[in-house]
């Protein structure tokens, strides 16, 4: 028997005092953290969500995200992040195919929640909203608050569904992917070590929230390793070149228009960010020479790994450290 919010309760008695989120000018400990999470677990338990309540999360990359699905994680519940670019038509899709009865979205999105009487709405209970906000009448729309904290998270089996996420629709309409909570263990949990990650890891996160590279490199690797996250609400080069200098990050999960664009960004020669010792790319073939000019950049001793995943395989499937010969060239430029 195991949940998922786990590894947040046990950093939280095992180094609790240590900064695990930095937001802007915010940041919260270990404990802190669990002490929100809590809280949030009891207003959504307050909402009717409880064990096996299959909940879609419509979050932009913000603190509020991360406490949003722990909370939901500890009280059972399954969690289906969903893409903030969705337009109305993509939300009811996912309602619909994933059979949500619970939204938790933000006020900012409220106006692409589907009509109550559109069809394939029908599990649909209610509509958390997490910011102040205006019902307008619709009666499905509940505010959120926080609650009695909860004691902890609940035991759930090992086949128990703990994430449905939507793949990118390259060949038609989103379908939910069911994760179990054995398939993260292995998979998720093990990522970390894969890509030597630990406790002492600052990790630069701009990336979106909802996708599986960011739930397994940035939330589930900080939760699994005690590491510190540094999360930008969104990707901009110039962002990220300050928190990495600010910061000291040493682990930078992007896909390569990411890396791209910090490596060429005309302000990248005045800032340090020699910090970041690890790098995790994919999503995208990677050009060679990006590659090159990145250990230009940051360094020979900088550690850049590839790899290839899919939302349908939990998320990484293959991974390889990139090798430079003699001559500076990557050694294997179309592996």
């Amino acid at each position: 028997m195991a949940n998922l919010a786990d590894h947040l309760f046990r950093q939280a008695r095992e180094r609790g005092d240590k900064t695990a989120l930095v937001f802007g000018a915010e940041s919260w400990t270990f404990a802190r953290m669990a002490e929100r999470v809590r809280a949030v677990a009891g207003g959504l338990a307050a909402e009717g969500i409880g064990k096996g309540a299959r909940v879609g999360l419509l979050v932009t990359a913000r603190p509020e995200f991360i406490f949003l699905q722990q909370a939901l994680f500890a009280l059972g519940a399954t969690v289906s992040p969903l893409n903030t670019f969705y337009k109305e038509s993509e939300i009811l899709h996912v309602v619909e195919s994933c059979d949500l009865d619970h939204l938790v979205v933000a006020a900012e999105f409220v106006d692409r929640m589907p009509p109550a009487d559109a069809a394939g709405t029908e599990t649909l209970r209610n509509i958390i909203v997490i910011d102040p906000f205006d019902a307008a009448g619709d009666r499905r729309l509940v505010a959120h608050a926080d609650g009695a904290p909860i004691a902890g998270p609940v035991d759930l089996a090992d086949d128990a569904i703990g994430l449905m996420l939507n793949t990118s629709a390259t060949t038609g309409k989103a379908k939910g992917v069911m994760l179990s909570l054995a398939n993260i263990r292995e998979n998720y949990d093990r990522s970390p070590g894969w890509l030597g990650l630990n406790s002492d890891t600052v990790t630069l996160c701009a990336l979106p929230l909802y996708n599986t590279f960011g739930q397994n490199q940035c939330i589930n690797a900080l939760m699994v390793t005690g590491a510190t996250l540094v999360l930008l609400p969104r990707f901009d080069a110039m962002q990220c070149i300050e928190a990495i200098e600010r910061h000291h990050c040493t682990f930078f999960p992007a896909v390569p228009t990411m890396l791209q664009k910090v490596i060429d960004h005309p302000e990248a020669p005045r800032h340090d960010i020699t910090h970041i010792k690890r790098i995790m790319t994919g999503g995208a073939p990677v050009p060679a020479t990006l590659l090159e000019r990145i250990y230009g950049t940051m360094g020979a001793d900088t550690v850049i790994i590839t790899g290839y995943g899919l939302t349908e395989g939990t998320a990484l499937a293959t991974t390889e450290e990139i090798v430079l010969d003699a001559e500076g060239k990557v050694r294997r430029p179309k592996s």
